[in-house]
């Protein structure tokens, strides 16, 4: 579980196929490619097998383009 910062690191903990659940609450710069390799977390999404909880408020900055699809 991580807030901020800390949603988006359990995002990409969730990752990893070990990982059986995540809960990520407003997960900063998820779509920016800010962490691991440079790739757009958000993207990997599918990747995850366990479960995943994401809560976002009404103010969490997405990109435009994340944001329209």
């Amino acid at each position: 579980m991580g807030i901020c910062l800390g949603g988006h690191l359990a995002f990409r903990a969730a990752l990893n196929p070990d990982v059986l659940a995540a809960a990520c609450f407003y997960a900063t710069d998820i779509d920016t490619g800010m962490l691991g390799k440079g790739d757009d977390s958000l993207k990997r999404a599918c990747d995850i097998k366990g479960e995943l909880l994401t809560v976002w408020g009404r103010r969490t900055r997405m990109s435009r383009s994340t944001a329209a699809t």
